[in-house]
């Protein structure tokens, strides 16, 4: 029979793990789900334009390639905004690399130059709509020698979520008066003077632009009126306002 410590400590650890946050997922690993991945063997081509192949080195081990004119077709319902990119290879011929067309829906969202025999990525950036649309591929420049045949190898399809721009920031919130909090503030230039003031009564008479005034310790005139600098600025009879510190202030300009 565990002792009455053992039973404790074990309800402490049960606690402390109920307690923890969940983590989310990662990013990269959301896009991953989401992510519609299309073998391009499942494609239906013309024999005279395309066929399956095996390779080692495609995912499951086949392909499609294309060496004609007709385009590879399927049915393909897309689930969100994404953006097509295609796992391909190229057999140039007569100096010439293979250029691979893609359209979803009618509308062309890849034309890529495929150079290169091995493997790798090619995306356009265009979007592709959601919904249930047609999927076509094709070989635009193909091209039969007597030593050379142009072709294209594609090993998959994906679709992938197009990120989703961040909400804008609010608007500022409107004073009393339904006028916005920005602009009713009155902002120094960069050339204005100022007086500084810390006691007594406010003096008016030196020549400056602006007053800053400790409305603990100065008595200010009709026109200037203190509030506390607790976040709420300090309203006077010209714009400019505001609290700095800890203390009371106020600031006026001279007319």
């Amino acid at each position: 029979m565990p002792s009455p410590r053992h039973c404790s400590a074990v309800l402490i650890i049960v606690a402390a793990l109920a307690a923890l946050p969940l983590v989310a997922p990662p990013a990269r690993a959301q896009t991953a789900a989401a992510t519609q991945r299309i073998e391009a063997e499942t494609l239906t081509v013309s024999r005279s334009s395309g066929r399956d192949v095996r390779d080692r080195r495609a995912s499951g081990r086949r392909a499609l390639r294309l060496y004609g004119r007709r385009a590879a077709r399927r049915t393909v319902r897309v689930r969100q905004p994404s953006r097509l990119a295609v796992r391909v290879r190229g057999r140039t011929c007569r100096r010439a690399a293979p250029l691979l067309v893609a359209s979803v829906g009618g509308r062309t969202v890849l034309r890529v130059r495929v150079r290169g025999g091995r493997w790798h990525w090619r995306s356009d950036g265009r979007t592709v709509a959601a919904g249930r649309q047609g999927l076509r591929v094709r070989l635009d420049n193909p091209r039969r020698a007597r030593h050379c045949r142009r072709a294209v190898t594609i090993d998959r399809l994906e679709l992938r979520p197009v990120p989703r721009e961040p909400a804008a920031p609010p608007a500022p919130a409107p004073a009393p008066g339904g006028v916005p909090e920005a602009s009713v503030r009155w902002v120094p230039g960069p050339r204005t003077t100022w007086q500084c003031q810390l006691s007594g009564a406010l003096d008016l008479s030196v020549a400056a632009d602006m007053y800053d005034i400790d409305c603990s310790t100065t008595r200010p005139t009709s026109s200037v009126a203190c509030m506390p600098s607790a976040g709420a600025p300090s309203a006077t009879s010209a714009p400019g306002a505001g609290s700095r510190g800890g203390r009371m202030r106020a600031s006026s300009r001279r007319r």
